[in-house]
Protein backbone atom coordinates (compact mmCIF):
# COMPACT_ATOMS: atom_id res chain seq x y z
CA UNK A 1 0.00 0.00 0.00
CA UNK A 2 2.74 2.35 0.93
CA UNK A 3 5.04 1.52 -2.30
CA UNK A 4 1.97 2.45 -4.49
CA UNK A 5 1.97 6.25 -2.53
CA UNK A 6 4.67 7.65 -4.63
CA UNK A 7 2.75 6.28 -7.55
CA UNK A 8 -0.60 7.80 -6.61
CA UNK A 9 1.33 11.03 -6.24
CA UNK A 10 2.82 11.36 -9.58
CA UNK A 11 -0.42 11.04 -11.22
CA UNK A 12 -2.16 13.35 -9.37
CA UNK A 13 0.50 15.65 -10.07
CA UNK A 14 0.44 15.12 -13.82
CA UNK A 15 -3.49 15.44 -13.62
CA UNK A 16 -3.19 18.60 -11.79
CA UNK A 17 -0.39 20.13 -14.04
CA UNK A 18 -2.46 19.38 -17.25
CA UNK A 19 -5.35 20.53 -16.03
CA UNK A 20 -3.48 24.12 -15.19
CA UNK A 21 -1.33 24.17 -19.14
CA UNK A 22 -4.68 23.04 -21.47
CA UNK A 23 -7.20 24.31 -19.94
CA UNK A 24 -8.09 28.37 -21.24
CA UNK A 25 -8.43 30.81 -18.19
CA UNK A 26 -11.98 31.18 -16.18
CA UNK A 27 -12.40 34.23 -18.18
CA UNK A 28 -12.07 32.94 -21.38
CA UNK A 29 -14.48 30.00 -20.55
CA UNK A 30 -17.33 32.42 -19.55
CA UNK A 31 -17.06 33.53 -23.30
CA UNK A 32 -17.96 30.07 -24.57
CA UNK A 33 -20.89 30.47 -27.45
CA UNK A 34 -24.38 29.18 -26.63
CA UNK A 35 -24.89 25.74 -27.29
CA UNK A 36 -21.28 24.66 -27.67
CA UNK A 37 -19.80 21.34 -26.10
CA UNK A 38 -16.42 21.16 -23.63
CA UNK A 39 -13.82 20.77 -25.83
CA UNK A 40 -14.11 24.65 -26.02
CA UNK A 41 -12.79 25.07 -22.62
CA UNK A 42 -9.27 23.94 -24.33
CA UNK A 43 -6.57 26.28 -25.08
CA UNK A 44 -5.76 23.79 -27.97
CA UNK A 45 -8.08 22.09 -30.07
CA UNK A 46 -5.74 18.97 -30.90
CA UNK A 47 -2.88 16.94 -29.74
CA UNK A 48 -0.03 14.23 -30.51
CA UNK A 49 -0.37 10.95 -28.89
CA UNK A 50 3.58 9.24 -29.67
CA UNK A 51 4.44 5.46 -28.73
CA UNK A 52 6.48 5.67 -25.78
CA UNK A 53 10.11 4.90 -27.36
CA UNK A 54 9.36 5.49 -30.44
CA UNK A 55 12.54 6.62 -33.12
CA UNK A 56 9.99 6.96 -36.32
CA UNK A 57 8.45 10.08 -35.63
CA UNK A 58 7.80 11.89 -38.01
CA UNK A 59 7.90 8.82 -40.23
CA UNK A 60 5.23 6.55 -40.04
CA UNK A 61 5.89 2.85 -37.90
CA UNK A 62 4.75 0.06 -41.10
CA UNK A 63 4.68 -2.96 -38.42
CA UNK A 64 1.34 -3.94 -37.46
CA UNK A 65 -1.11 -2.68 -34.39
CA UNK A 66 -1.96 1.13 -33.99
CA UNK A 67 0.54 3.84 -35.53
CA UNK A 68 3.87 5.04 -33.99
CA UNK A 69 2.19 8.39 -33.91
CA UNK A 70 -1.25 10.40 -34.26
CA UNK A 71 -3.38 13.39 -33.69
CA UNK A 72 -6.53 13.69 -31.94
CA UNK A 73 -9.01 16.44 -31.61
CA UNK A 74 -9.61 17.24 -27.75
CA UNK A 75 -12.36 16.16 -25.91
CA UNK A 76 -12.41 16.64 -22.92
CA UNK A 77 -11.25 15.07 -19.30
CA UNK A 78 -12.41 12.13 -17.57
CA UNK A 79 -12.06 10.99 -14.36
CA UNK A 80 -8.95 8.84 -14.76
CA UNK A 81 -7.48 10.47 -17.67
CA UNK A 82 -7.48 12.37 -20.92
CA UNK A 83 -9.92 11.66 -23.96
CA UNK A 84 -9.60 12.55 -28.05
CA UNK A 85 -12.10 12.16 -30.25
CA UNK A 86 -10.68 9.34 -32.85
CA UNK A 87 -14.17 9.85 -35.72
CA UNK A 88 -17.69 10.41 -35.75
CA UNK A 89 -19.89 7.15 -36.18
CA UNK A 90 -23.55 6.80 -36.27
CA UNK A 91 -25.49 4.26 -33.85
CA UNK A 92 -29.52 3.48 -32.81
CA UNK A 93 -30.96 4.57 -30.55
CA UNK A 94 -33.90 3.42 -28.59
CA UNK A 95 -36.77 5.35 -26.64
CA UNK A 96 -38.13 2.47 -24.83
CA UNK A 97 -34.96 1.67 -23.53
CA UNK A 98 -31.62 3.00 -22.63
CA UNK A 99 -30.53 0.42 -25.43
CA UNK A 100 -28.12 1.50 -28.37
CA UNK A 101 -26.24 -0.07 -31.13
CA UNK A 102 -23.63 1.12 -33.69
CA UNK A 103 -24.17 1.35 -37.38
CA UNK A 104 -22.09 0.44 -40.28
CA UNK A 105 -22.12 2.94 -42.92
CA UNK A 106 -24.62 0.65 -45.25
CA UNK A 107 -27.17 1.12 -42.43
CA UNK A 108 -27.17 4.38 -41.79
CA UNK A 109 -29.93 4.83 -44.45
CA UNK A 110 -32.32 1.98 -43.62
CA UNK A 111 -35.49 2.68 -42.20
CA UNK A 112 -36.07 1.80 -38.97
CA UNK A 113 -39.50 1.36 -36.47
CA UNK A 114 -40.87 4.15 -34.76
CA UNK A 115 -39.69 4.55 -30.97
CA UNK A 116 -35.62 4.28 -32.62
CA UNK A 117 -33.80 7.10 -34.03
CA UNK A 118 -30.65 7.25 -36.26
CA UNK A 119 -28.24 9.67 -34.13
CA UNK A 120 -24.46 11.04 -34.90
CA UNK A 121 -22.23 10.53 -31.96
CA UNK A 122 -17.99 11.08 -31.36
CA UNK A 123 -16.44 7.85 -30.22
CA UNK A 124 -13.42 8.87 -28.12
CA UNK A 125 -10.51 7.41 -26.99
CA UNK A 126 -9.68 7.29 -23.12
CA UNK A 127 -5.64 7.50 -22.24
CA UNK A 128 -5.20 7.41 -18.53
CA UNK A 129 -2.92 8.83 -16.55
CA UNK A 130 -1.16 6.16 -15.90
CA UNK A 131 0.14 5.73 -19.67
CA UNK A 132 0.89 9.36 -19.65
CA UNK A 133 4.73 9.51 -19.35
CA UNK A 134 6.18 12.66 -21.01
CA UNK A 135 4.65 15.71 -22.30
CA UNK A 136 5.80 18.50 -24.27
CA UNK A 137 3.16 21.50 -24.43
CA UNK A 138 4.79 23.69 -26.96
CA UNK A 139 5.12 21.12 -29.48
CA UNK A 140 7.17 20.92 -32.76
CA UNK A 141 8.41 22.18 -36.01
CA UNK A 142 5.73 19.29 -37.41
CA UNK A 143 2.98 20.09 -34.93
CA UNK A 144 2.10 22.88 -32.76
CA UNK A 145 0.55 21.38 -30.22
CA UNK A 146 1.00 19.51 -26.85
CA UNK A 147 2.61 16.38 -27.45
CA UNK A 148 1.94 12.92 -25.28
CA UNK A 149 4.50 10.09 -24.87
CA UNK A 150 2.74 7.04 -23.71
CA UNK A 151 2.44 3.74 -23.02
CA UNK A 152 0.76 1.56 -25.37
CA UNK A 153 -0.18 -0.42 -22.41
CA UNK A 154 -3.22 -1.99 -22.91
CA UNK A 155 -4.08 -4.31 -25.81
CA UNK A 156 -1.02 -2.94 -27.61
CA UNK A 157 -2.96 0.73 -27.35
CA UNK A 158 -2.83 4.09 -25.67
CA UNK A 159 -6.24 3.91 -24.53
CA UNK A 160 -7.94 1.85 -21.71
CA UNK A 161 -11.61 2.14 -23.10
CA UNK A 162 -13.70 4.27 -25.68
CA UNK A 163 -16.66 6.40 -25.32
CA UNK A 164 -19.59 7.30 -27.57
CA UNK A 165 -21.42 10.69 -27.46
CA UNK A 166 -24.59 11.94 -28.82
CA UNK A 167 -23.61 14.90 -30.78
CA UNK A 168 -26.10 18.31 -31.35
CA UNK A 169 -25.72 20.46 -33.86
CA UNK A 170 -22.87 18.97 -35.58
CA UNK A 171 -21.01 20.80 -32.54
CA UNK A 172 -21.71 20.01 -29.77
CA UNK A 173 -22.69 16.77 -27.70
CA UNK A 174 -25.23 15.95 -24.85
CA UNK A 175 -24.33 12.90 -22.83
CA UNK A 176 -22.79 9.21 -22.99
CA UNK A 177 -23.81 6.41 -24.29
CA UNK A 178 -23.54 3.76 -21.51
CA UNK A 179 -21.35 1.56 -22.78
CA UNK A 180 -23.16 -1.38 -20.40
CA UNK A 181 -26.37 -0.17 -22.48
CA UNK A 182 -24.76 -1.42 -26.14
CA UNK A 183 -26.48 -4.09 -27.94
CA UNK A 184 -26.07 -5.70 -31.33
CA UNK A 185 -28.16 -4.35 -33.53
CA UNK A 186 -30.13 -7.47 -34.09
CA UNK A 187 -31.06 -7.54 -30.74
CA UNK A 188 -31.92 -3.55 -30.06
CA UNK A 189 -34.38 -4.27 -33.10
CA UNK A 190 -35.97 -7.85 -31.50
CA UNK A 191 -37.12 -6.01 -28.11
CA UNK A 192 -40.41 -6.42 -27.48
CA UNK A 193 -42.07 -2.91 -28.18
CA UNK A 194 -40.17 -2.85 -31.17
CA UNK A 195 -42.67 -6.15 -32.14
CA UNK A 196 -45.58 -4.13 -30.64
CA UNK A 197 -45.02 -1.50 -32.46
CA UNK A 198 -44.72 -2.59 -36.03
CA UNK A 199 -47.44 -5.56 -35.72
Amino acid sequence: MHGQRPRLNVLTKLRDDLHKAMLKSSAERLKRPPGQSRPWKFAKGEFIVHRLGDNVYPDFDEGSGISNWFKLETFDFYHNGLEGILNIEYALVSEFSRQWASLEDGQIERSFPTGFWVAKVFKTGKIPWRNIRHFDLMGDDFYRCPHFYCLYADNGMPYEGFGYYLIRDNVSYELELPLADRVTLDVLLSTESTKMDVQ
